[in-house]
This record gives C-alpha cells, structure tokens and sequence, in this order.
C-alpha cells in the first residue's frame, strides 16, 4: 500500500474540494503550505469574529447608558483601538514571515509524523472559550463593572447624597446615646419636668428625639450647610458651624465666635451658661430683641428654667435692663403670686450678652391655639378663665403704674397644665411717666384707635388690645387683619361705627388728616383697579403698589362683636332647647357684651379692668329663679 494513501490523501473528496484530481501528485512542500495557510485563516476569521462581538457588546453598553461620554472616555476608546490595530499588523506581519520561512527551510520528505503535527496544532489552537490565557480584550469583555462613578445621572447621585446622609445621622445618633450613657449620676438623678402634651404625635412618628424641642428649630441639612451640599454658601456656613464649634469652652471668645450675623447668641445643647443652667433646648422662642433657651438650674433645686439672651446690642441691652426694673417692681408688688406677671429668677451676663432667667412655662397663647385647636379656638370655658386671669395682670400693673404697650397671644405664656396664663415680654413697657404720642406703637392687628391718631395714650391701650387678643383666641381668627393704620381704622369702624369726632381732633393734625378731611370723611387708601390688572413688574422689588384715595362718608357699623361670638357657637347650640346649650349662648352673649365695653372708641370711656372683672361675663351664673 502506498504511504500517502495509507493516510487517506488518496480518498476522491468530490465537487467540494479545490483539486479534483489525485492529491498524491501533490508535493509535501505544497501540502504544508496549504496547512499553515488554514491555520491563519483560521486564526483570522477567530480574531475578526471576537473584535466583532465585543464591537456589538460596546455598542450595546453605550445604548443603555452604561459609559459616559466624557472626553477621557473616548481617548481611552482611541487608545484601544489604536492598540487593537497595531497587534492586528503585527500579528500579519509575523504570519507573514513565518509562512516564508516554511516555505524556505520545510523539508521535502512528508514522514510519517505527520498526523500527530495535525493534532498538535489543534491542540494548540483552542477555541476561544477554551483558552487558559486571557488577553487584554478578553479581560475588558468580562470586566464590565467599572469602579469608578463615571454615571450622570443625577436621580442615582441625589439617592447616594440620602444614602450618605442617614448614614451619617445614625452615626450621630448612635455617638448622642454613648454620650447619654456616659453621664454622672448626678445628671441622671437631676429631675428636668416635661410636660406629656410637648411633643406632638407628628414628632414621634418622625423618630426625633424626645427631648424637647422647637417645632421652628432646623436642621443643617435644612438651613444649609451640611457636609454633603457643595453649593457656595452652604460650604459658608459649614466652616462657620466648625469654627463656632471649636470655640466652645475656649475662655476669652469673641462674639464672632458666639453670635449669628445679627447678633443673637447661638447656643449648643449641653451647654452650661454661667456655671449653673445647663441648656436643654436650643430654640425655645425668638423675638426682636432676644432668643430664649430651655435649662435646668444646677445650682439650685434642678428645675427647669427659661433664659432670655438679649441680643449684642446696646440699645437692646438697656431696654432689657428698663425690663428688669419694671418686672421687679410688679414681682415685689405681688405678694401672694396672683398678679399673673412672668417671674423673674436672676440675671447675668454671658459672653457679652444680658440675660435674664424666668420661670418655665408650656408656651404662648399663639402656639397653643395652634398646636390643640388648630386655630379653631378655644373653648369658652377656658376663655372664661383666661379674661379673668389677665384682667387681673392688667389691674396689677395699673396699681404699678406701668402700662404693658404690647399684649397679644405671643406675649402671653401659658402653664404646664394649661390651667394658668401670664403676660410676659416687657420690653416694651413704660412707666406712666414715660408716654410719647407715636401712632406705630405695639403690634398693628391689637393697636387702640387713639394709638393710629396720634393721641395722648394710657391704660386703655391694654385694654383694647387684651379684647382683641380674647376674641382671637376664641373665635381662632384674628379680629382686624390690617396691612396699615389706615386700613386698620376701616375694620374698627366696620367692628365700631365711625370713630367720634372729639377722639379724631385729640390726635396730631399731621397724623389724623392723614385718614379723615376737615369735614371727618374717612380717606381710605385703597389699590387702584388698573394696579390690580397690571401685571406684577419683577424689578419692581418691594414697592408698593399705585393707591388711590377713596372718600367713605358711610361709616356705620357693618357687622358686631356679637355676630362673630355667635359664630364661633353654631347654629347647632343656638338652636337646642337643652339647659347646658343654653346656658353656653348665654355666657357667649356675655362675652359679646364685654367685648364691646372694652372695645370702646372713646379711650374715656372705655371700661378699666376693675370693672370688666365685676361683669357677668366674669362672674359665676346663677340658677335661674322659678
């Protein structure tokens, strides 16, 4: 048999093969050619398809927005490529030599090794998923999860800043209880009185901490400044944070150190003020002249405290210290605790600032008509109550001859148990000494008509602005919802009838014929209509929009005290024949008719409190007589 056909070269292969005749013709060198040749086609056609694949893989990626089209993005992809392409020529140019030198130094003779030549070049070229070495394509094919954060989406960045957010709260809680479990048991034993109606069911839900805080007290990811908002003023305000931070327990500070940019004292929780109130609510009220603070006096019987920190401010810090003097004179006037006044505890100075430490209340009227009515009002039982407490203050300072000049539902603080009300904030208070004609004193909503006219003014002042207040707090409305005196003598005389002529010409020419002519017609100032239907102007800022006057000569009363009151009733009450009903209209009539005594035009006339607390309103009803 002969050696070539022994191997099957000599088998007929049909159509399909190059040679349709005898391959035993065939030379040996010819026949390794044609071996090494399909073996770089082969080669080849495997390179062509893998750069293929991971062509349509990339594309694929690309289309679903897994790489950013960022500048380095693409010069890393023309590197590659420039890469790919110079081991593409240089794998031809090595193909190329190696396929001369076959050609050059192959023997002639075809032995009979080579089968076995056949095998190992299988062996030796494995499909690609076999292959035990990977290349760098491989490796970039199979890497598909970049470590980096190339994304630009910014729903994905935003949940990572939340993510990082709470991540950072938790620790900070979770350093709070370490704190807390690492106290004295002198501060565990100190008794610190909370009241059970403090914080609301919103807070407990939220998870917040429950100890007491100020529903307007914010965050710093809030008010900005928190470590993870990059924007210009929040890195501001963060670094002021730090610095205000380092400084604590630092002796000899700056006010920079302590204060904000308008001159309020920032106090931290855990702070110990003056060596004694140690601070355990950062925000419990603000005002114009002061912040107020929450403490427990460890000095004395560990109760709670409220610390007024005036403002850096020499202006303010004599007003504060005229209030002292004041709430003095009614304290020691008070001899047995029933003048409804705010007490005063101490004073000291803290870090440039005078302040003053009270007796803890809840809180003021204004809130708690929010926080348990949800400004619906009060009952009128508990309006009863009230009247008769602040007539009583209000008949205390008359007796001291100090005038309150500011009485409203903030201004009015009310206990633990809600059983108690005092006026608090003397500020503003004057002896009767002190008087000066201004038509802009206390707050606009609760101000006297002789206050707008520019008249002499005294007690009945607080009169009228105690009868606004009671209305507000029943009716959960506020009476007279001005924007400026002029449109504030319009609602009283809607409330009053027109104001008498006598009471008009006692003001200041200047003032009143600002708001009545020379024969008394009201002037009222109102938006003109073309103001009202021209659009808003943005580079307009704060101007105030074009008015016209309007003369009114028709200055009767268009609605009653009475009205409102019943209002606040129901028609469900007015209507029922039971005996507790009836008697509930009856004291809100009575409440009506008070109101209308202390809401006189005349300040002459007006009635004192003296007087208003002998009124039925004020008294106990007695049973009826059959």
């Amino acid at each position: 048999m002969d050696r070539a056909s022994g191997y099957g070269y000599g088998t007929h292969r049909g159509n399909g093969s190059r040679n349709h005749g005898d391959r035993r013709s065939e030379s040996p060198d010819a026949r390794g050619g044609r071996h090494e040749k399909r073996k770089r086609d082969n080669d080849e056609r495997r390179d062509k398809d893998e750069r293929r694949e991971k062509k349509e893989k990339h594309k694929v990626k690309e289309d679903r927005g897994h790489r950013e089209d960022k500048p380095q993005m693409k010069e890393e992809r023309s590197q590659k490529e420039d890469t790919a392409q110079k081991d593409e020529r240089a794998h031809k140019e090595r193909a190329q030599s190696k396929d001369v030198k076959s050609h050059r130094g192959r023997e002639a003779p075809l032995d009979e090794k080579e089968p076995p030549r056949r095998e190992k070049e299988r062996e030796r070229s494995p499909p690609p998923a076999q292959a035990g070495k990977k290349g760098w394509r491989d490796e970039a094919e199979h890497k598909s999860d970049d470590e980096r954060d190339l994304s630009d989406d910014e729903e994905e960045a935003e949940r990572k800043r939340v993510e990082a957010r709470r991540r950072r709260q938790e620790l900070m809680k979770k350093a709070a209880e370490k704190q807390s479990a690492e106290k004295t048991p002198e501060q565990e034993a100190a008794p610190v009185e909370k009241s059970s109606q403090e914080a609301p069911a919103a807070k407990e839900q939220a998870g917040e901490d429950p100890l007491p805080s100020n529903s307007n007290s914010q965050s710093p990811e809030d008010t900005g400044g928190g470590m993870f908002d990059d924007s210009a003023a929040a890195g501001t305000e963060l670094l002021k944070q730090v610095k205000q931070t380092a400084a604590i327990g630092v002796t000899g500070a700056s006010g920079d150190d302590w204060d904000d940019d308008e001159g309020y004292y920032v106090p931290k929780l855990d702070e110990l003020m003056d060596d004694r109130y140690f601070v355990l609510e950062t925000a419990a009220g603000k005002g114009v002249f002061s912040g107020v603070v929450k403490a427990q006096d460890r000095r004395g019987s560990g109760e709670a405290v409220a610390v007024k920190v005036i403002r850096a401010n020499d202006r303010m810090t004599k007003a504060a210290e005229l209030e002292v003097a004041l709430l003095k004179r009614l304290n020691a006037a008070d001899k047995d605790g029933s003048s409804h006044i705010i007490k005063l505890h101490d004073t000291f100075v803290y870090r440039k600032h005078f302040c003053l430490v009270f007796e803890c209340m809840w809180g003021d009227l204004r809130s708690a008509l929010k926080t348990f009515t949800k400004n619906k009002g009060m009952t009128l039982l508990a309006v009863r109550s009230y009247t008769k407490q602040l007539l009583s203050a209000c008949k205390h300072m008359m007796k001291c001859k100090i005038i309150h000049c500011d009485i409203k539902p903030d201004n009015i603080l009310i206990s633990k148990g809600h059983n108690a009300v005092k006026f608090c904030d003397l500020g503003t208070a004057v002896e009767l000494s002190g008087i000066n004609a201004t038509p802009y004193l206390g707050s606009g909503y609760y101000r006297a008509p002789e206050i707008v006219l520019g008249c002499d003014w005294c007690y009945p002042i607080d009169t009228w602005a105690l009868a606004a207040t009671l209305v507000e707090i029943f009716s959960g409305k506020i009476l007279m919802p001005s924007k400026s005196n002029n449109q504030h003598l319009k609602l009283i005389m809607e409330y009053k009838g027109k104001i008498p002529g006598k009471v008009i010409k006692k003001g200041t020419p200047l003032v009143w014929k600002n708001h009545f002519t020379d024969e008394l017609d009201f002037k009222f100032a109102e938006e003109s209509k073309l103001a009202k239907e021209m659009p808003v102007d943005d580079d307009a800022g704060d101007a105030e929009p074009e008015k016209v006057i309007r003369l009114i000569t028709d200055l009767a009363a268009k609605r009653s005290l009475k009205d409102v009151c019943m209002e606040r009733v129901g028609p469900e009450k007015r209507q029922s024949e039971k005996l507790e009903d009836r008697d509930y209209v009856r004291r809100a009539g009575q409440f009506a008719d008070l109101l209308e005594l202390m809401l006189a035009l005349d300040p002459d006339k007006r009635i004192t409190p003296s007087d208003a607390l002998q009124q039925p309103f004020c008294q106990d009803l007695r049973p009826k007589r059959t």
